[in-house]
């Protein structure tokens, strides 16, 4: 079984993998997030580090949009899982 830690880091892990993967795509800088849950179907995801005027995020694509998702908001991590 998995402590916090060990989730904590595998997650992280997970995270920066992704954000390598997605080097190629254009980017977006979220300065500003929302812990709302989004509702619409997510195709992908990437972490944000935060520079500059860029905020610490997890950025959810969708069909048509993309969404600012603050890092630590609960059902972020569920929602990540559920993509790969």
């Amino acid at each position: 079984m998995l402590n916090s830690g060990s989730l904590q880091k595998t997650f992280l892990l997970a995270a920066v993998l992704v954000a390598l993967v997605q080097l190629g795509k254009p980017t977006e800088c979220c300065t500003k997030v929302s812990s709302k849950e989004i509702t619409e179907e997510v195709l992908g995801f990437r972490v944000q580090i935060p520079q500059a005027k860029c905020l610490p995020a997890i950025i959810f694509y969708t069909k048509d949009n993309y969404y600012c998702a603050a890092v630590n908001a609960p059902w972020v991590r569920q929602k990540a899982a559920a993509i790969r």
